[in-house]
């Protein structure tokens, strides 16, 4: 429902996921649940939107500083997420409720440090009544028809009145919005240590974000994934042998759909390829340009993929579709070295291509 919204650009198909019992986002919570020990349910959902959150706030800088670089797949962001009880489906639907008190109408649950919204004074809990002067209707609808408002409304630079309600109180706000890259980030419940993108998302397993040593190196592998995105980079036409005796043995364990959903949340699919070297460096770069960007360092790309390198597990999915060699771990570092001391953006388009051969 909330998959393409202009104001967060970083959600997408969490809502779904959440009602499959995969993953989600976060914010401070709008609600706290009843008194008394927590339901099972709960807890869960608490920990799922928080691991969501931190993919979101780790995120937001590269896209929204990165949107020029996204030409033809950018949007206008104001950096929060709000839904109604019905965004949330399944299982926790319930548990949403008592967490961030959601209702019929659209609650904020989550401001992106940093953006329009947070600007603003944007808070979770707040409820959207009107936009403009739109009105924000109840129930089932609530949430199409506030992202309608806003894909007709939200111009880059221009000021948006929010009518809220916070409490008991009502108030006003002008936010305006960024350019963004355009595409949602998703955390998935799988234990592989993955990530990986279609034309509209960037995906990353639970087992990633527990692997990375910080943000900065969640950061590196976020970017790493979206400038394959960003480059329309497709795999190479054969697997290696490991990978596809791997995939056979999957293969074989697939019983039923929700096996075959579960590899491909973990981003295995037949036609999965792994990227050629040339792919795998201008990825690279591109990288190092969104990170630059972003203020992280530009250091942590080449320790992450180090780091991927050494691990001795064949849960590292990660690494079979962007193969880690000393040729390219040595390329990173000549580009992080040219990069060392720039204050402005410019690295991707002015660099020479570094690829091994």
């Amino acid at each position: 429902m909330l998959s393409r919204l202009p104001l967060i650009a970083l959600g997408v198909a969490l809502l779904t996921l959440l009602a499959a019992c995969s993953s989600s986002p976060t914010g401070d919570p709008a609600g706290g649940a009843s008194g008394g020990a927590a339901a099972p349910r709960d807890v869960m959902l608490r920990q799922l939107l928080t691991q969501q959150a931190r993919l979101w706030d780790v995120s937001y800088p590269i896209l929204s500083r990165g949107g020029e670089l996204c030409p033809g797949q950018a949007r206008a962001s104001f950096g929060f997420q709000a839904w109604t009880r019905w965004d949330i489906g399944g299982q926790y639907q319930i548990a949403s409720m008592s967490v961030y008190g959601l209702d019929d109408h659209v609650r904020v649950v989550h401001v992106l440090p940093a953006s329009p919204a947070a600007e603003a004074g944007l808070r979770a809990g707040d409820v959207i009544e009107k936009i403009s002067w739109h009105k924000i209707p109840s129930g089932q609808r609530a949430s199409a028809a506030m992202q309608q408002i806003l894909e007709r409304e939200a111009a880059v630079g221009t000021p948006l009145a929010f009518h809220l309600r916070r409490g008991a109180e009502r108030l006003a706000i002008d936010m305006v919005p960024r350019l963004q890259c355009d595409f949602a980030l998703i955390l998935t419940e799988s234990d592989q240590i993955n990530a990986f993108f279609d034309q509209q998302r960037v995906y990353v397993t639970h087992g990633l974000t527990r692997f990375v040593g910080d943000d900065s190196e969640l950061a590196a592998v976020v970017s790493h994934v979206l400038g394959h995105a960003l480059l329309a980079h497709e795999g190479e036409k054969s697997f290696t042998e490991e990978v596809m005796e791997r995939w056979d043995a999957l293969q074989v364990a697939v019983m039923d759909q929700e096996d075959r959903d579960r590899l491909l949340a973990a981003g295995i699919t037949p036609e999965a390829r792994p990227f050629t070297p040339v792919q795998e460096i201008e990825a690279d770069r591109l990288a190092l340009e969104l990170m630059l960007r972003a203020d992280y360092p530009l250091s942590a790309l080449p320790e992450i993929w180090r780091r991927l390198a050494e691990v001795k597990s064949g849960a590292v999915l990660l690494r079979d579709f962007h193969p880690v060699t000393p040729e390219r771990l040595e390329a990173i570092e000549d580009l992080v070295s040219l990069a060392a001391g720039t204050t402005f953006a410019g690295l991707f388009p002015q660099l020479p291509l570094v690829a091994p051969q």
